[in-house]
């Protein structure tokens, strides 16, 4: 993440900037602050880093929604998840229906988060 910070330290993080995110098959843009644009850009790397923590949810970033809202990213989580229970389920492991590991990532990933 350094190079990130780096590449974006002289600028106040409030600034309004267009962001455009550009993948291999569409393309995202949004007039927003510096600060949102970037925290995007650092949560793809943080997923992808090798992190065992963070990267729990690496399996979503290739169904990334760049500027996603609350509604949006909640729906990709669980969609997510529960698809990866009903896989367990069809290979005859235990799934967690009740989605209680679900909440444990989460609780990683917020003290990953609170301490970067």
């Amino acid at each position: 993440m350094a190079d990130i910070i780096e590449e974006f330290k002289e600028f106040p993080s409030y600034q309004d900037a267009d962001v455009k995110v550009i993948t291999p098959d569409r393309s995202y843009s949004k007039r927003t602050s510096l600060q949102a644009g970037v925290s995007g850009l650092i949560g793809i790397r943080m997923v992808t880093s090798g992190c065992p923590i963070t990267g729990r949810l690496r399996s979503m970033v290739n169904f990334n929604l760049p500027f996603a809202t609350l509604d949006e990213t909640q729906v990709r989580v669980f969609s997510f998840y529960l698809l990866h229970q009903y896989i367990k389920w069809k290979k005859r492991l235990e799934p967690d229906w009740e989605m209680n590991e679900l909440k444990k990532i989460y609780e990683n990933i917020e003290i990953v988060n609170r301490n970067v």
